[in-house]
């Protein structure tokens, strides 16, 4: 796992069909953009996660990971 990654929430949204847009703010003030797409089952959801702004060292900021997020 990322340091730069923690739990947040989200700020926007966007979907249309089986394909996501999320930004969201993370716990320590980050601000995140995540891109991808609903699984076979639809849950989670996977793509990649970029840091757009960072509180941390900068070696965050544009930061890219895979991930899958689970709606809950």
């Amino acid at each position: 796992p990322s340091l730069c990654y923690q739990s947040g929430t989200i700020t926007s949204s966007f979907g249309q069909g089986a394909v996501y847009s999320l930004t969201f703010t993370t716990s320590n003030g980050d601000e995140s953009a995540f891109s991808g797409n609903e699984s076979a089952t639809g849950n989670p959801l996977q793509g990649e996660i970029t840091v757009l702004s960072s509180h941390r060292p900068p070696y965050c900021v544009g930061d890219l990971q895979s991930i899958d997020l689970t709606r809950q």
